[in-house]
């Protein structure tokens, strides 16, 4: 079990139509406990569902600079508002993990920000075939106390920023950054620039 032990192993659940069904299902039970229980009920929603709508369907498809064979990203969260609240053009984000990515040739932009996004959400587990790197770097996030990626964070792929959507990914400006610690939000170091 992952994410507050309510979240199944790789193997345990693993569709987009299984990861929906067990979102609506904790949504559905969430009011009958406390609010240290129901809190975790939502959180363990919103990642089923993400991931479920995320895995059926990504719209951006646009490919990565071609010619570039390791790929940089940036993991934001939101600090403007909750989670799951979609990204406005004035929100600001921390800075809370990055890394590289080595890929042959052309690799769509899909497919680095699903492959961050579950992640960085569920697990490397659910990622795909992923470096050893990226299972440690998702363990040390989960360490410093992050919570799980939402609509309304932002990914970085080299210089392009996407926010994550309820189904897909909309491309944006750099967003504004900060620095500033908040519950489940750990900026990862001081200095980065966007």
């Amino acid at each position: 079990m992952s994410i507050y032990g309510l979240i199944p192993d790789r193997d345990d659940l693993g569709s987009p139509q299984d990861h929906i069904a067990r979102g609506m299902e904790f949504l559905n039970r969430a009011h009958h406990f406390d609010d240290a229980e129901v809190a975790n009920k939502l959180v363990a929603a919103v990642a089923h569902l993400q991931a479920g709508l995320l895995a059926r369907s990504l719209q951006d498809d646009a490919p990565v600079d071609a010619g570039s064979q390791t790929y940089h990203l940036r993991i934001f969260h939101n600090v403007s508002s909750a989670p799951g609240v979609s990204y406005d053009g004035s929100d600001e984000v921390v800075e809370v993990d990055n890394y590289s990515v080595i890929s042959p040739g052309i690799t769509e932009a899909q497919v680095l920000l699903r492959q961050a996004l579950l992640a960085f959400t569920l697990g490397a587990a659910y990622a795909g075939d992923v470096s050893p790197e990226l299972h440690q770097r998702v363990a040390d996030y989960r360490r410093r106390g992050n919570r799980p990626l939402a609509v309304g964070d932002v990914i970085a792929v080299d210089q392009r920023y996407w926010a994550v959507e309820q189904a897909g990914w909309q491309s944006i400006d750099p967003p504004v950054l900060v620095h500033r610690a908040t519950r489940g939000t750990t900026p990862l170091h001081h200095g980065s620039e966007l």
